[in-house]
């Protein structure tokens, strides 16, 4: 067997050493996204309902006057909508600070209760814009999420 030249030594050595300069980075970059998509924060838990709504506290950011927000909600016992049965939902939420209203940007059903899997069913064209009723799910998910956007401003 004909053992590598000096070049393709030193291009094997050369590309190990660029491969080890940027995996740190690759992990870098893996790891908290991981880390962040299991971040969920219980906000609300209906025992008569078997519900339970989540909210992902990170990385708020307000651009005029709006923010967004993940939300996921559980349920104990399988809902069904055009046919498919799901045991919850997980939606990325755009809310108005500025005007009491919100829009679903997008959203999945999961089979699973914790929103993990592969997705039964996903949308990701936004809804249009909604007011937000006082005392309602919503109106708590708007208030965490403009709150904590107004609150990191620079």
């Amino acid at each position: 067997m004909k053992k590598p030249g000096i070049n393709a030594r030193l291009f094997l050595c050369l590309l190990y050493n660029e491969i080890m300069k940027i995996f740190p980075l690759l992990l870098c970059l893996t790891v908290p996204i991981h880390a962040a998509a299991q971040n969920w924060v219980l906000m609300h838990d209906d025992m008569q309902q078997k519900k339970r709504f989540y909210v992902q506290l990170a990385d708020f950011r307000l651009i005029e006057g709006k923010t967004r927000m993940w939300v996921m909600e559980t349920y104990g016992m399988a809902e069904t909508t055009m046919n498919l049965q799901y045991q919850s939902i997980k939606s990325l939420i755009q809310f108005d600070c500025n005007n009491n209203a919100m829009r679903i940007m997008g959203y999945a059903l999961y089979a699973s209760e914790d929103a993990t899997g592969k997705s039964l069913f996903s949308k990701s064209s936004a809804l249009e814009w909604e007011n937000i009723k006082a005392n309602t799910v919503n109106s708590e998910y708007h208030g965490i999420a403009c709150q904590e956007a107004m609150a990191t401003q620079p």
